[in-house]
C-alpha cells in the first residue's frame, strides 16, 4: 500500500470478531475503509491500520464507542499522510493500469478509489490526467482512422459514445453534455470524482486537428446538487 491518505490506527486484542466488529461501527458511523493492514505489536496484542477517504472525520462518541467493544486496547487519532510527487505519479499510472484493463462494469469502482486515495488539493488534477490518458488511448483504438470532425460532430460521435457507458447522456447547442445520472458523484462520498470525465472528454477530442483546442468546463455537479446532472462545456 502507498504510504499516504489518511489513516486511523486501533490496537485490539489477538482473537476472533474483534476486527469485524470494530470495521461494523466505522461503517456505521459513516466512515469509508478504503483498506486496512494488520501489525503484530506482540503476543496478545496487534494494531490495525485502516485507510480511510481522504476527507474523513471522527463523529463524536466514536472513540468512546470502539474502545467500549471488548477487546479494544486503544483507538487513535486520524492521521494525514501527504504523497509525495513520486508517489502521485505511482498511483496515477496505477489506475491508468487498473483502468485500461478493466471491464466497463468495472471501471467507476477503480474510479473512486482512485479519486479517495488522493490529497484534496490535487485530486482533481490528478483525475483529469487520469481521464486524459484513457481518452487519448479510446480516440486512438476507435476514432483517429476517420476524416476530422467539427465539434458538433465529434461530440456526437465521439464523446457520447464513450459517455454512455457510464450514464445516460443529452447534449444541446453542439457543445454542452450532461450525464443523468453520473457514477462518480454518489452521495455518499466525501468528493466528486467527475474531474475524471472532464479529462476523458478533453482526451478523446485533443488528438483531433480541428478540435485540438477545445476547454472541457464543468458547469454543474450531482454531488452537490442531488438529482441534478453533471453538465460540461465544451468552448474553442
Amino acid at each position: 500500500m502507498v504510504a499516504s491518505g489518511t489513516f486511523l490506527e486501533i490496537s485490539i486484542a489477538r482473537r476472533p470478531g474483534i476486527l469485524s466488529r470494530v470495521a461494523s461501527e466505522l461503517a456505521r458511523s459513516g466512515i469509508l475503509i478504503l483498506g486496512q493492514d494488520l501489525e503484530p505489536v506482540n503476543e496478545e496484542v496487534q494494531r490495525i491500520r485502516f485507510r480511510l477517504a481522504v476527507d474523513s472525520t471522527v463523529p463524536s462518541g466514536l472513540k468512546e464507542r470502539i474502545e467500549a467493544i471488548p477487546g479494544v486496547e486503544r483507538m487513535g487519532r486520524l492521521v494525514q499522510a501527504k504523497p509525495s510527487d513520486q508517489q502521485l505519479q505511482e498511483l496515477l499510472r496505477k489506475a491508468f493500469h487498473e483502468v485500461s484493463g478493466s471491464q466497463d462494469s468495472e471501471i467507476t469502482q477503480t474510479i473512486l478509489n482512485f479519486g479517495s486515495s488522493l490529497p484534496k488539493d490535487t485530486r482533481d488534477a490528478c483525475l483529469v490526467s487520469l481521464g486524459r490518458k484513457i481518452g487519448n488511448g479510446a480516440y486512438r483504438k476507435s476514432y483517429s482512422l476517420g476524416s476530422p470532425l467539427d465539434l458538433p460532430t465529434a461530440l456526437d460521435r465521439i464523446v457520447v459514445p464513450e459517455l454512455r457507458k457510464f450514464s445516460p447522456v443529452s447534449t444541446s447547442d453542439g457543445s454542452r453534455i450532461a450525464l443523468a445520472a453520473c457514477p462518480f458523484c454518489r452521495p455518499q462520498d466525501p468528493e466528486p470524482s467527475c474531474a475524471y470525465l472532464a479529462g476523458v472528454i478533453r482526451g478523446l477530442l485533443e488528438l483531433s486537428p480541428t478540435t485540438s483546442a477545445v476547454a472541457v468546463t464543468e458547469t454543474a455537479c450531482s454531488h452537490q446538487d442531488t438529482g441534478s446532472p453533471c453538465e460540461f462545456q465544451l468552448s474553442q
